[in-house]
């Protein structure tokens, strides 16, 4: 072409082929319906060539950039929301970022043990989510700032699945990712704590595709039993309400705008829904195990492994 950037290749079975004419390699083909015996560039990008009954064939090279991306297979990638990047993942165990416009690979994430099945962009391009046949979903953050020196970009978390994952989808801000995987069911994360929120069982078979819908009150899967399901997700938030240990059981309290917990580090607390704690009920020595709340929110009661039942006043903690 008039640019140096494909050479054209006909063939007396009217095949059309471009190449790169650096390395050779071929970028796209047409078919033109006769002999190609002459071709002729308009511009850098159309083309005619001899067509069928005696007819010129206009085509148009539609390849606008061809990138050696990954050592491998390249496996999924998407657009950023502005178009002006591109990310992909391939066998290689990478995700890449690439700028269109130089047509550079800007920044690599790291943390995947094996191929890359699929990658989803939030939609404030805060976040990107990347699924793996290592039945991980990792999410990375997508500020300037998530990696020092041109390292690559550590991923924020990890969370296992119980299959190889198919599909991943992040809500709007991402603080939440839907995972389809092999093993029937959707899962939903919360990002920022790296806790399963919520799981959606009915799909009889692997579940191949999910998506938030636009205002992420929704999603809906794919499955290979032949259906596509929409959920709509009940959990509002998770709350690590007792770091590293079980929670034995919770209550709202009062008018329900806190939530009482008790759990086995033998602690009794008391939360905002929001997930801002209020106070702690001190005085248990070992593990609790049951609460009970006051129909009006003025006491709590607990109860557990050191043979004890406690009563608090809610309002100071007062034993």
């Amino acid at each position: 072409n008039p640019t140096g950037t494909r050479l054209l290749v006909g063939t007396a079975a009217g095949e059309v082929s471009l190449h790169d004419p650096l390395d050779g390699r071929l970028l796209e083909q047409h078919t033109s319906g006769a002999p190609v015996t002459t071709a002729a560039w308009s511009d850098g990008v159309h083309f005619s060539v001899p067509g069928p009954e005696n007819s010129a064939a206009v085509h148009f090279a539609a390849l606008t950039q061809a990138l050696a991306a990954h050592d491998g297979a390249a496996t999924t990638l998407a657009f950023s929301p502005d178009g002006k990047l591109l990310f992909t993942g391939g066998a290689d165990k990478l995700v890449k970022e690439w700028n269109l416009e130089t047509a550079t690979n800007t920044r690599v994430f790291a943390g995947l043990t094996d191929g890359a099945s699929d990658v989803a962009v939030a939609a404030d391009s805060s976040r990107l989510a990347g699924g793996g046949i290592d039945k991980n979903v990792y999410v990375w953050s997508l500020a300037a700032d998530a990696a020092a020196n041109d390292q690559p970009v550590p991923p924020l978390g990890t969370f296992q699945q119980p299959g190889p994952v198919n599909r991943v989808s992040l809500n709007a801000d991402g603080s939440r990712v839907a995972v389809a995987s092999e093993d029937a069911e959707v899962r939903l994360w919360d990002t920022a704590l790296g806790v399963e929120l919520q799981r959606f069982a009915g799909h009889s078979g692997p579940v191949l595709d999910v998506a938030f819908t636009k205002d992420g009150k929704r999603m809906v899967s794919g499955g290979a039993d032949g259906s596509a399901r929409v959920w709509t997700p009940a959990a509002v938030r998770a709350i690590v309400a007792h770091e590293g240990q079980r929670v034995n059981d919770a209550a709202l309290v009062g008018s329900g705008a806190q939530l009482a917990s008790v759990g086995e580090d033998g602690k009794a607390l008391l939360w905002t829904l929001e997930g801002e704690p209020v106070r702690s009920f001190e005085g248990s020595t070992a593990a609790l195990t049951t609460l009970a709340v006051k129909a009006d929110g003025s006491q709590l009661a607990a109860g557990g492994k050191d043979q004890h039942m406690r009563v608090w006043t809610v309002g100071d903690g007062k034993l």
